[in-house]
């Protein structure tokens, strides 16, 4: 079935150029009609607005505008095309994560390549998570790819074998890639386009603590509450141990952050431990 799914990869991939040189600047998808998602990266220095040149598979270009970008370690931008009608496929956003070991493949562009690159490879790690890679407060989860990566290849799509996007490849780490879940990507494109923070945050100074026996799993304690903050809203205290958000348990900064960044619902739903008690919280994002 691979030639199949990188059929449907080539058909919703996109490659960006700079407009005024030619050069290649990466990759992104057709995330909805007429509206393409990248790495925000690609685009570093430039003002949105700034017009860039879209190749589609049947080497047509056109012109595109980019016209939100997610700061920092979010690093998601959408590009508006000047015309919709070449978007008449739209990729498909997978509704689960991949699982380890998972065959996954990727349509993408490289700096030093004539031709696209069609990789296919497996599932490394879903959740994965560097040390020194950014700041606390840009952590965040990646999907780690097991096939070669090369400069370009940002923003192209990673697919899973039904053909649906499961990730964005963001950037390379040693001999692996790194990609945005798709899930996040999607979410964050979301809020953008709407006018709303790409990745909401708590306004909480999170510290990791030592395993709690009695719980059963590590959990973050609350050390600090921010006013006004969406973590006052709910009602969080400092002392509170932070057990899940919307449903997802997080035993790190990087996990807050995904389920925050990766919820689209109107609330934030928060599961807490206080003084031996388990207490539900709700913010309105």
């Amino acid at each position: 079935c691979w030639p199949d799914v990188l059929d449907v990869a080539r058909s919703v991939l996109v490659r960006f150029y700079d407009k005024d040189s030619g050069t290649l600047l990466g990759c992104g998808f057709i995330w909805k009609r007429g509206l393409v998602v990248t790495a925000a990266h690609l685009f570093e220095g430039m003002p949105d607005g700034t017009e860039v040149t879209v190749q589609f598979e049947n080497d047509q270009r056109i012109a595109g505008h980019v016209i939100a970008k997610a700061p920092g370690a979010a690093d998601v931008a959408i590009v508006r095309l000047q015309d919709a009608t070449m978007t008449s496929r739209v990729a498909k956003i997978s509704s689960c994560k991949p699982r380890n070991g998972e065959f996954i493949g990727c349509a993408a562009a490289a700096k030093h390549c004539q031709n696209l690159l069609t990789p296919v490879g497996t599932v490394v790690a879903t959740n994965q998570q560097f040390v020194g890679v950014g700041k606390e407060v840009d952590a965040l989860q990646f999907l780690q790819v097991g096939f070669q990566t090369l400069p370009g290849m940002s923003g192209a799509p990673v697919l899973n074998a039904f053909g649906e996007v499961v990730g964005m490849m963001e950037k390379r780490f040693e001999d692996y890639g790194l990609a945005l879940h798709a899930s996040f990507v999607d979410a964050v494109a979301t809020r953008m386009l709407a006018g709303r923070d790409p990745v909401p945050s708590l306004g909480v100074v999170l510290k990791n603590p030592p395993t709690y026996p009695a719980l059963g799993r590590d959990h973050l304690v609350v050390t600090d509450v921010s006013a006004n903050g969406l973590g006052q809203q709910a009602g969080l205290q400092s002392g509170d141990h932070l057990v899940s958000v919307n449903a997802v348990h997080c035993s790190s900064v990087a996990a807050v952050r995904n389920a925050l960044a990766e919820s689209t619902a109107q609330n934030v739903c928060l599961v807490v431990s206080r003084a031996g008690k388990t207490i539900n919280l709700v913010a309105s994002i």
